[in-house]
């Protein structure tokens, strides 16, 4: 019996919703383009997430400055 994951693409504003099928060498369907294929299969075995917030900043125009993680965090490590 296949188990299918349903996954929501955010490699484009499309936000394609796939699935993928973990039993069968997670095959993707309901992607736009090849992106999405990547996306699906990265996103059942080797999930990570950009980490964004902001800091504050003193002597600036703006009081706070957005920051993000240079690269990807494995979900796994996030709290």
């Amino acid at each position: 019996m296949s188990e299918m994951k349903e996954v929501i693409c955010t490699c484009c504003p499309q936000g394609c919703h796939l699935l993928v099928d973990e039993a069968n060498d997670y095959k993707v369907t309901g992607n736009g383009c090849p992106n999405g294929i990547a996306y699906g299969k990265e996103e059942l075995t080797h999930p990570t997430r950009i980490i964004t917030s902001t800091v504050r900043a003193e002597g600036c125009l703006h009081s706070r400055c957005p920051v993000k993680t240079s690269k990807p965090v494995p979900k796994g490590q996030m709290a």
